[in-house]
């Protein structure tokens, strides 16, 4: 038995204690915590990998936001819909909640995909799944009530940048049909260079190294991704983020450094109290993420 498994109870309780907290202080998408910590205990005596981390921490941070705000439209959505590249858990409760419903994924990252479909299977949920990406949309002759997309867009680059992922993934909606999507942001419009292309999406290196992520500002934001589609009705944008600046840059730095049980059990907590909805973008301090929802008139 590992050190890590050996002191799994522990970090259990530190775990609970930590969620129990984080309600206290009225952190949002708790429900998303309980549930992968539940299918973290199935997956784990089935002998799935990533069951651990489901255990102990199945949101990171600034997901509680993202996924309490989609959800508040996923639930109400009809018809098919589709999920762009999110962060698994958040389908895999859409289609433990509602078996009924037609969802399909897309991801380019066949790792990430793969053990979709795994837990998927060990969990006995329905999901159709097709390892491709956002241009993959454009040939499908399906249309959707719902699209949504959890801080994906500001990854894309190359041939199709985000602006163009927009307007295909406006152009799958069924007239009526809601694209929710949520990117990062910082005070000012930037671009993160990585040494290392995490996502093995065959990023091409530059002089800075190999493009990870864009941070929007407010004008970039609506340049770039809601000005994409001008016929669209923009019917919600909210914003999340650190009440000080520096608390994501520290996370960030910690969790890229050394990954610890000892303190990522304490997530919850940290996220209630180092991140807050602000009602307007001047308000914002740093970094954090836009929540928005775009419809098709019709």
């Amino acid at each position: 038995m590992t050190a890590k498994l050996i002191r799994l109870p522990w970090y259990l309780f530190r775990a609970r204690r930590a969620v129990g907290r984080a309600r206290k202080a009225g952190l949002p998408g708790l429900s998303y915590d309980a549930f992968g910590r539940s299918i973290g205990r199935r997956l784990f005596v089935r002998g799935v990998r990533g069951s651990v981390r489901l255990m102990l921490q199945p949101v990171d941070f600034l997901r509680y936001f993202e996924f309490d705000y989609v959800d508040r439209f996923a639930r109400k959505a009809r018809g098919p819909v589709l999920d762009v590249a999110s962060p698994a858990l958040f389908s895999l409760y859409q289609a433990a909640r509602n078996p009924a419903i037609e969802l399909q994924m897309v991801n380019p990252d066949r790792c990430d995909l793969e053990w979709t479909e795994l837990a998927a299977r060990r969990l006995r949920l329905k999901l159709e799944t097709e390892n491709a990406g956002v241009e993959s949309i454009a040939s499908i002759k399906q249309r959707f009530g719902a699209i949504w997309s959890i801080s994906v867009l500001e990854h894309i680059a190359g041939d199709l940048n985000d602006s163009d992922a927009v307007r295909i993934l406006y152009d799958a909606l069924e007239p009526g049909g809601a694209l929710i999507l949520t990117v990062m942001t910082d005070r000012r419009y930037r671009n993160e260079y990585l040494n290392n292309d995490i996502y093995n999406l065959g990023q091409a290196r530059e002089e800075r190294g190999i493009f990870f992520q864009r941070f929007y500002d407010e004008e970039a934001l609506h340049r770039r991704l809601i000005g994409a589609v001008p016929e669209a009705e923009l019917a919600d944008l909210s914003w999340y983020g650190e009440v000080k600046p520096g608390i994501y840059d520290a996370y960030i730095e910690r969790a890229r450094r050394s990954f610890d049980y000892r303190w990522a059990v304490n997530e919850p907590l940290e996220a209630a109290c180092g991140y807050a909805r602000f009602d307007d973008f001047s308000h914002m301090p740093g970094i954090g993420v836009s929540a928005f929802r775009l419809i098709k008139p019709g």
